[in-house]
């Protein structure tokens, strides 16, 4: 019996949807691995409780960078671990997978053969856009249906759709890694500590719950000058211009899309359709303000920012043997 499956093949989660049941695997893309026999230890949700934890022997690995496979050895080691995990057999399945705008006919190859040599029984690739646009309900089919903000892990990308295609894209280095490496870099130039993760992850939720926690931001690290350990107190200041700078970043990116197509931003068209922001690596609602600020144009959070892109594929499983 053949199995339809929708799959978003994520930088921070892969999510694995069917047509009538809805998600059934959103995990981390993590594997953990023997450095010498290269066996899996953990993968998913197990290798992201090791991280940090493990010895030498074990490495933690992201199979995926900025949206595309860097490592294809453990990107099979990680979706053959989920295909277990739901009892389905590769020969059977029909999947529909989702992938970044822009990326090139080899990387596709490249995707093809990795899902192939898994075994599966036929793969699609739909660029994530589209499928976000169709979880969106957005018409394709207009001369210009709006524009597709997804802020992931990896990328942020922009698209603007219409005509039934992506008439313009950009990607942009910033993203929830991004962010990550900001504080880090932070951390270590402006206090010579050690950017250990509790501390990073502390940080950046407090960039992003501003109101939940005024501060002062006291911590105890490892001081790299002093090799011990101290406590110190962050400047908030040190931060805070790094959410505005991916704010910046994002509209001359919307502006650059906008002139590559030869429509104004006060395009009618465009007005119609708006602004659709999906991911949720970073927050969506500062980003919706500041774009509805600089444009005047419509800001739509999608209801499933996570998810859309799954979801949006789901639609398609039933047009699988067209493709």
């Amino acid at each position: 019996m053949v199995c339809r499956l929708a799959m978003d093949l994520g930088t921070a989660k892969t999510i694995i949807a069917d047509e009538t049941h809805g998600i059934l695997c959103k995990q981390p893309s993590l594997v953990g691995f023997d450095s010498k026999s290269r066996r899996p230890v953990a993968v998913g949700a197990k290798a992201a409780r090791l991280f940090g934890r493990t010895p030498h022997s074990i490495v933690i690995t992201r199979p995926l960078k900025a949206g595309r496979v860097h490592d294809f050895e453990a990107a099979a080691m990680m979706l053959r671990s989920f295909f277990e995990s739901l009892s389905l057999r590769p020969r059977n399945v029909q999947l529909v997978v989702g992938i970044p705008v822009g990326l090139t006919a080899a990387e596709k190859l490249a995707l093809r053969h990795l899902l192939r040599d898994l075994g599966v029984r036929s793969v699609h690739l739909v660029e994530e856009h589209i499928a976000s646009a169709a979880h969106e309900s957005l018409n394709l089919m207009q001369e210009c249906a709006g524009v597709i903000i997804d802020v992931g892990a990896g990328l942020t990308e922009l698209a603007l759709l219409g005509s039934g295609t992506v008439l313009a894209s950009r990607s942009l280095s910033w993203s929830g890694d991004r962010l990550t490496e900001e504080i880090e870099r932070i951390l270590i130039q402006n206090y010579a500590l050690r950017p250990c993760t509790s501390i990073v992850d502390s940080v950046r939720w407090r960039l992003l719950h501003p109101e939940q926690d005024p501060g002062p931001w006291i911590y105890r690290g490892y001081h790299l000058l002093l090799k011990r350990a101290v406590g110190f107190t962050l400047k908030k200041e040190d931060f805070f211009g790094l959410l505005p700078s991916f704010c910046d970043d994002v509209h001359k990116g919307l502006l650059e899309i906008l002139t590559e197509a030869g429509i104004p931003s006060h395009d009618a068209a465009l007005y119609d359709g708006g602004l659709t922001l999906t991911g949720s690596a970073l927050p969506l609602d500062l980003l919706s303000r500041n774009l509805e600020t600089r444009t005047g144009l419509p800001v739509h959070i999608s209801s499933e920012p996570n998810e859309s892109v799954v979801h949006g594929l789901r639609r398609m499983l039933t047009y699988a043997d067209y493709f």
